[in-house]
């Protein structure tokens, strides 16, 4: 940013660059319509998440609202350690939302059509709710919850403060 390349510690030292730590975006005095980059996950073996980020509008404080705060989004975030953007734009291609809601409906007919007093794991098996969890994840691929994200940051903010 400016000529200046910020960085994170890892294991023992600080990678080249100026430590980020404790450094905020006020104090970088971005202006309206100013970029930077910022790269996620470069301590792991994967390739790294390069994100280009443009301040949009620097809005005044709100009395009520806890900062930061998200003003929207598109799309979910990809999982973590998914092995870098190439391996998810490959998954992605491989389970769709579509495919993952069809399932999703197969695994909830079962158990509509299950005798009373069935388990689901009776019904659907151990293999059935191992794949829950990703099924959910790839059905809701294309939804961003704008309230989740200021749950998060919100919890994110009070560690911080704690």
């Amino acid at each position: 940013m400016r000529g200046v390349d910020y960085r994170a510690y890892q294991g023992e030292g600080l990678l080249d660059g100026k430590d980020a730590d404790g450094v905020t975006l006020a104090a970088l005095g971005l202006r309206v319509a100013e970029r930077f980059s910022y790269d996620y996950a470069f301590f792991s073996n994967l390739t790294s998440w390069r994100h280009d980020i443009r301040v949009q509008t620097i809005a005044p404080p709100r009395t009520r609202q806890r900062l930061p705060w998200c003003a929207g989004g598109a799309r979910g975030a990809p999982p973590e350690d998914c092995g870098g953007p190439q391996v998810f734009v490959a998954l992605r291609q491989e389970h769709s939302a579509w495919q993952a809601t069809v399932r999703l409906a197969e695994l909830m007919r079962l158990l509509l059509d299950a005798p009373p007093g069935e388990t689901v794991r009776s019904v659907l098996g151990q293999d059935a709710l191992d794949e829950l969890p990703a099924l959910l994840y790839w059905a809701r691929i294309d939804r961003f919850d704008k309230a989740a994200v200021n749950t998060d940051l919100g919890t994110l903010c009070r560690k911080d403060t704690s």
